[in-house]
């Protein structure tokens, strides 16, 4: 009997268990298909990233309450249906991942004897698996050096970078040759007002802000937002000078299909 999370809900405090593993299912990419009068075979055209998967659990419940079957499973559906959008799921079958899933279908919920029931729950999760080990923050030197981060798996992570005190600028180059300025991405701090508070860049959302505001005005950032590739990743942080720079941590967010 296994056991999953959904949305902060553990179905270990809704006295549900999973009767059955669930089926592993692995995404599509999306391409588009272009047809070229007068030239054989289709035009390919990869647009680098991947449909949706469903993720299904055949569930059950046995009531530990006394009241009535319908109160009984409102509670279930509540749960079900307490997320706006994605929320992050995880279950025990994979217990080193997690996935952001949203559910948005509807069901049919048996009255056995208004003593349990039993459903067959139908997640949409986006595509990746993201790894646990993945959300544990990277402390980074921050004294102007070279740091290598290895990614490894074989696809682009989106990390969250984390500068408290302020930064000058953040450099990044993937692969081995670091010393090339024009594979570089480069984060710069144009306004340093900004400085004495915590700033985050997020890849994912490609967005700078603070506790307070978002400060995406004051930054420059040239070769788009940063990313960790498969493999050998170089960051360097140019600090403020005196009372500046104190601490750099980075989120990988590691994924895998």
């Amino acid at each position: 009997m296994g056991t999953l999370i959904f949305n902060g809900v553990s179905t270990l405090d809704l006295g549900v268990v999973i009767q059955t593993p669930p089926v592993y299912e692995f995404p599509s990419k999306r391409f588009d298909v272009v047809q070229i009068q007068g030239r054989n075979g289709d035009l390919i055209i990869d647009k680098n990233s991947f449909n949706n998967v469903n993720r299904e659990y055949n569930l059950a419940s046995v009531f530990r309450k006394n009241d009535s079957f319908i109160e009984n499973v409102r509670v279930l559906v509540d749960w079900l249906s307490s997320a706006s959008g994605y929320a992050r799921l995880e279950d025990s079958y994979e217990p080193d991942y997690f996935r952001l899933a949203m559910y948005r279908s509807g069901g049919q919920l048996p009255n056995f004897y208004d003593q349990a029931t039993a459903m067959i729950v139908k997640f949409e999760c986006k595509p990746q698996r993201f790894l646990k080990s993945g959300e544990i923050q990277l402390d980074v030197d921050f004294t102007g050096i070279w740091v290598e981060i290895i990614n490894p798996t074989k696809y682009v992570a989106l990390p969250e970078i984390e500068i408290v005190g302020g930064f000058t600028y953040i450099d990044v180059a993937n692969g081995v040759d670091h010393n090339n300025p024009d594979g570089l991405t480069r984060v710069t701090l144009d306004d340093p007002s900004i400085a004495v508070e915590t700033i985050i860049i997020d890849s994912d959302l490609q967005d700078a802000y603070t506790p307070t505001k978002y400060v995406n005005n004051e930054i420059s950032i040239s070769n788009g937002f940063v990313t960790l590739q498969p493999g050998s990743n170089w960051i360097k942080i140019n600090p403020i000078v005196g009372d500046g720079t104190t601490s750099v941590k980075i989120k990988p967010r590691w994924w895998v299909l």
